[in-house]
């Protein structure tokens, strides 16, 4: 089906914006406009929103505009007449090249809406990209969130800081991560990245007891579809760990962090301690040699590179891990908000 949209504010631009549901054979198109877009990650990517494709409704399109693809929108309908952008990531809504006037996105955006409301579609669900994930300041998205009258449903608190401070700026570490680290070097146990299946088994198995011990959640990705991902993307998905060298035990992996690496944010997307590891302070070992290997990298680069710990909410975004956020706060990290909006599709303005 080919939507010309309706009602813009320039009849124009009306004429030159199209708005397509996405089919397989516009696979690499889209995958070049999330690469030239300010706001794309891999995450973003087709070959990372199929993996788990059998889970959603996939209703996404793309935009042409003088007959160029120059937008993308991840998209599955959650119920009969709502979707969201997108269910199955951290992050999405509207991502465009990067150079692309405001004012014609802000046309795009509409025509988008447009297009799902003449579908049948009554709200949308809009996880808008962090600002630390985007290239260059380019947030037209929000503006137009805020003319359509959106209401911020969820507010998720996570921890981020820059890898590449100038000056001053960084905060230390406060003194309890300073002991904790310091007990893990006198463990002497070993900082690497995991190296086969095996070191990757060992630190789920640990996680997933983890997560649901404390706090009755299942891990989102199973062990063989965060493998899948890091063969797709072995430039992308890292995992590092504290090992004890020639454990009795059978079981060396005593801590570790799964690392998503896009352009300028270093993603820490999973983190796991052993019972044996916390004892050892295996977790602030880890935490350290992990921002020493990227701070190391990110030196001689320009520009500005984050870590992002995470959130430490839950659900709506209304519970606060306090024990959590304060652990990362004891880093230097402070706090960066993932915000999800809805749109009444039935009164969008024009």
């Amino acid at each position: 089906m080919r939507v010309i949209t309706t009602k813009l504010a320039t009849p124009e631009i009306q004429q030159q914006i199209e708005v397509l549901p996405y089919s397989t054979s516009f696979h690499d198109d889209w995958n070049t406009v999330v690469a030239t877009s300010s706001s794309g990650t891999f995450l973003h990517k087709r070959e990372y929103m199929e993996y788990h494709s059998h889970r959603f409704d996939e209703c996404s399109v793309m935009v042409r505009y003088k007959g160029d693809f120059i937008a993308v929108f991840p998209a599955c309908r959650t119920n009969e007449d709502a979707i969201n952008s997108y269910a199955g990531l951290t992050y999405g809504g509207l991502l465009w090249k990067y150079g692309l006037h405001s004012d014609i996105v802000l046309e795009i955006l509409t025509a988008v809406a447009q297009y799902y409301a003449q579908a049948g579609m009554k709200s949308m669900i809009y996880k808008s990209v962090p600002h630390i994930y985007r290239i260059h300041p380019d947030e037209a998205d929000l503006y137009w969130l805020w003319k359509q009258n959106a209401v911020l449903q969820h507010r998720q608190l996570s921890s981020a800081f820059r890898l590449n401070h100038q000056g001053n700026s960084a905060l230390p570490y406060n003194n309890l991560r300073k002991r904790k680290m310091q007990k893990g070097q006198q463990a002497q146990l070993r900082f690497r990245e995991a190296e086969n299946r095996d070191e990757w088994a060992d630190f789920w198995q640990h996680l997933a007891h983890e997560l649901w011990t404390n706090h009755q959640k299942i891990v989102v990705h199973t062990l063989d579809e965060i493998l899948l991902l890091k063969n797709r993307f072995p430039d992308h998905i890292h995992l590092y760990i504290a090992v004890e060298e020639n454990a009795t035990d059978g079981d060396p992996v005593q801590a570790g962090m799964v690392i998503y690496e896009t352009d300028q944010v270093i993603h820490s997307q999973y983190i796991m301690v052993s019972d044996k590891g916390r004892g050892n302070g295996a977790l602030d070992f880890v935490t350290d040699q992990v921002f020493r290997l990227y701070s190391n990298k990110v030196a001689t680069e320009d520009g500005v590179s984050w870590f992002d710990f995470g959130i430490s909410s839950e659900g709506d975004g209304t519970p606060l891990n306090r024990g959590l956020l304060f652990q990362k706060e004891g880093f230097g990290a402070r706090s960066l908000c993932y915000d999800t909006y809805e749109i009444n599709l039935e009164t969008l303005v024009l």
